[in-house]
């Protein structure tokens, strides 16, 4: 039964002790993503995170956890649709808490609302949407900037690179990003250039071109499906043959499917998760991690960075509301929480940021699969 189908949203569960760990009302959880238009693959796939982490909840499997129903609406990339359904959900739902969006777009319109309405809100996507006056505002997702950083260097001196270049998608622009390139000479690496490119873009030939013809060592990809696989297709289609390195989103099957051959050696960052067999035994979050992983696996493959983070969206949530539904003190608890999660061991304290540097690991795709990059 744990193994259900991909919609279901609970999953009854007979054991005694199951039934005790998750007693109490259910709390309610809105979700917002693009379940269509461009991002949906990125959308659907973080969903299905959500609903496994739901199930093994709802089945007892994690003490501590509130039993949760998941409500779920389709932001379709838009601005004013996602403030309609946040406000909603808010109101007439009446939920408990929210994650979302899968959009860098709509992000901002959820923050917005669930500020206003004090409502505790998790990003799985982008990182630093806190801030003095957000707080409510709370993101699971992993920083890979400066772990991207040491991917490279490692690999430096063996294979002789030193330029590095990088096509991002330009919601990931700003001030994390140039923190980041700051610290490239630390590491004996260069910045020979940065190209951008806008969600749901399917040619960055232009960019690509631009880089190529800067002579760099490596090029790096920042960005949504399906962007980042048809970006590393259109860098082969132009004679690049060096490395490529890509960000945790690049961790899914529509990557490879819009990469194709392409995707061969390419390396990406990603939770420890995606490899859980390979996986270190001295991880804090081993247990936890294992159990996600594996049963996500059965049905839908290797879990990839997003589901992860989805999953660890829900569960922070219903650790902060496991014994209350209050929604400012469960903020509070949330600002104050150490949880063990999926993607590692989250202390949201830290600017709402919950993952530290150094959470994520390098993987390769070798025949269509991602192994860990030894």
């Amino acid at each position: 039964m744990l193994l259900g189908g991909a919609a279901a949203v609970s999953v009854p569960f007979l054991g005694a002790t199951a039934q005790a760990a998750s007693s109490g009302p259910p709390m309610r959880v809105g979700v917002l993503a693009d379940f269509t238009g461009p991002g949906a693959g990125h959308a659907q796939r973080q969903v299905l995170g959500l609903r496994r982490m739901c199930e093994l909840i709802n089945a007892g499997l994690l003490p501590g956890h509130r039993r949760v129903t998941l409500i779920e609406r389709d932001t379709k990339g838009s601005v004013e649709v996602t403030a309609a359904a946040a406000d909603a959900l808010i109101r007439r739902e009446e939920v408990h808490g929210l994650i979302g969006t899968s959009s860098p777009a709509t992000v901002g319109a959820l923050r917005t609302a669930a500020q206003t309405a004090g409502v505790p809100m998790v990003n799985p996507l982008l990182a630093g949407l806190a801030d003095p006056v957000n707080d409510y505002v709370f993101t699971s997702r992993a920083p890979f900037g400066l772990d991207l950083i040491k991917s490279v260097a490692r690999d430096a001196a063996q294979h002789k690179l030193r330029r590095v270049t990088i096509l991002i998608g330009s919601a990931w622009v700003g001030p994390v990003l140039d923190a980041d390139l700051a610290k490239l000479p630390g590491f004996g690496l260069e910045n020979a250039g940065v190209e951008t490119f806008e969600h749901g873009a399917t040619d960055m030939r232009p960019q690509l071109a631009k880089l190529i013809a800067a002579k760099p060592d490596t090029i790096s990809v920042f960005g949504l499906p399906p962007s980042n696989g048809l970006a590393v297709a259109q860098a082969r289609e132009l004679g690049w043959t060096k490395r490529v390195y890509c960000s945790p989103s690049a961790s899914h099957p529509q990557f490879l499917a819009n990469a194709g051959a392409a995707a061969e050696g390419v390396r990406v960052l990603t939770p420890w998760a995606t490899v859980y067999r390979s996986a270190p035994l001295t991880l804090p979050n081993l247990a936890r991690m294992r159990l996600f992983a594996r049963t996500f696996e059965r049905e839908h493959g290797q879990p990839g960075a997003y589901p992860c983070f989805a999953a660890d969206a829900l569960g922070m949530l219903t650790k902060a509301f496991a014994t209350t539904s209050d929604r400012a003190r469960a903020r509070d608890r949330l600002a104050n929480l150490s949880y063990t999660g999926v993607t590692g061991v989250f202390t949201p304290g830290r600017n709402h940021v919950g993952l530290p540097d150094g959470t994520l690991t390098t993987v390769v795709v070798r025949d269509g699969k991602f192994v860990l990059d030894r």
